[in-house]
């Protein structure tokens, strides 16, 4: 949209006198209707202009709330996903015992490198030792089953039904 710059001309004044050939004279009615009309116009345009830039600042404002909320969640996030890393470098059994310790001492740099006090996870330990325990170079301590190969079914295990059944499979793969 073009911005449009009205002059703020005394000359439009409604009762402002006419200068014509450097004789001045009063303004017809003609001319004072037109002078107030523009000067509706220009109201009516200003009123307009001012109505969309309180709502350009009142969108703007709530872009900047939601922005800085969405910028909270992400730090908030990145925070626990660097603090779940260095805990299991910790030697921790299961992150979700971070639930459990005041994460208020860890920050993130501007960089969003995760800054945690030297003693941090050495005191967790002396006073939560159950969260820590010896790393296990498994996830599970069950063995797999063994091995067996499918045993197949012998023909003389097999009913009459089957025996045909099987018979016809073979045939057919042929």
């Amino acid at each position: 949209m073009n911005e449009t710059t009205l002059p703020a001309d005394p000359a439009l004044d409604d009762d402002a006198t006419v200068t014509m050939a450097d004789k001045p004279r009063e303004p017809t009615a003609y001319e004072t209707e037109l002078r107030k009309q523009a000067r509706r116009y220009r109201d009516a345009v200003k009123a307009e202009k001012d109505a969309a830039a309180a709502a350009v600042a009142a969108l703007k404002a709530e872009h900047e709330t939601a922005l800085a909320s969405v910028t909270a969640a992400a730090t908030d996030r990145l925070k626990r996903a660097e603090l779940k890393a260095a805990a299991i470098q910790a030697g921790m059994v299961d992150p979700d015992g971070l639930k459990m310790l005041d994460l208020s001492a860890a920050t993130l740099t501007d960089d969003g490198e995760l800054k945690i006090p030297d003693k941090f996870f050495e005191d967790a330990k002396a006073t939560k030792p159950f969260l820590f325990g010896a790393p296990s170079s498994s996830s599970s301590t069950h063995r797999a089953p063994p091995a067996d190969p499918p045993k197949q079914k012998l023909a003389t295990e097999m009913d009459d039904a089957e025996y045909r059944a099987v018979k016809t499979a073979v045939i057919n793969r042929r």
